[in-house]
């Protein structure tokens, strides 16, 4: 079962599909285009995301049957609930298992969506996890090291989301809660892997001022949404030669460029999964 409850809050919004449609009619309005094709990144509060290992060697039936179980297992009476997508991930040469990484969201968020995109008169073609779009962003930007271990910060003042790759194929996923003297909570992973949590003692050493660098990955990069958050502001100060944010647009620049919350890599960094998004579409 969940070792955490899901967070649907998002559920509770009164009218979520009206909203959603405004939100949408106005960016229609605001940015006209004649592509009725759109591409959405939710926040990964949305989404639960777990890492499963599956032993080599399994047949496609059998190997459906053990995600389903798993998922079964794991969600009990929610799994009618939810919409579920298994994807495979690389293995290590010498791995004795297959590592899938499980992605799921309730189906009235997906319903929600649908429903606001056709008010406005758009058609999704696909939906991805803003953290998850950020970091393919990153692995369009930046030379990210092939070998070894290296992670995404999305940073705000309430949940922190951490993701670390390793031999640049996903690792593990965190949510947690930090603050820079009392210390740290994680609130939901996608395995018991201790790297995380490492991760995490590392980033509130910092930030509490006893340790000076990032020991446990190769490069450790931030971005937030929040460009005016205390914490983000905080962050930024550092000079970390392997802790950084980083400009989105600093290989692909837009025509037109918002400029109203500054133009530094701190207040450009909020549009790294959107970058994610259009890297997809164009690179795969």
């Amino acid at each position: 079962m969940l070792d955490h409850p899901l967070q649907h809050s998002i559920l509770a919004t009164p009218h979520l599909q009206e909203s959603l449609a405004q939100i949408l009619m106005e960016l229609r309005t605001d940015v006209p285009v004649s592509d009725k094709d759109i591409v959405i990144a939710i926040p990964s509060s949305w989404a639960d995301v777990v890492l499963e290992q599956v032993d080599l060697g399994v047949g496609d039936t059998d190997l459906t049957e053990i995600l389903n179980w798993n998922s079964a297992a794991r969600f009990g009476d929610l799994l009618a609930k939810q919409f579920i997508q298994h994807y495979p991930l690389v293995s290590a040469p010498n791995a004795i298992s297959q590592d899938y990484l499980t992605v799921s969201y309730n189906k009235e968020i997906g319903k929600a969506l649908l429903g606001a995109a056709q008010s406005a008169g758009f058609k999704i073609h696909l939906v991805d996890l803003n953290i998850f779009s950020a970091l393919n962003a990153v692995r369009q930007i930046e030379t990210v090291p092939e070998n070894g271990c290296w992670g995404l910060w999305l940073l705000s003042e309430t949940v922190q989301t951490l993701v670390i790759c390793e031999d640049n194929e996903f690792r593990q996923y965190l949510d947690f809660t930090l603050d820079r003297m009392e210390g740290y909570s994680i609130l939901r992973r996608s395995s018991d892997d201790p790297l995380g949590q490492k991760v995490i003692e590392e980033i509130q050493a910092i930030l509490a001022f006893s340790k000076d660098t990032i020991h446990t990955l190769n490069h450790l990069y931030y971005y937030s949404h929040e460009f005016d958050a205390d914490i983000f502001n905080m962050v930024m100060t550092f000079e970390i030669d392997n802790f950084s944010t980083l400009n989105p647009f600093q290989a692909d620049r837009p025509a037109e460029l918002y400029k109203d919350d500054g133009m530094g890599k701190g207040a450009m960094s909020q549009f790294l999964d959107l970058m994610g998004l259009f890297y997809r579409l164009n690179r795969g």
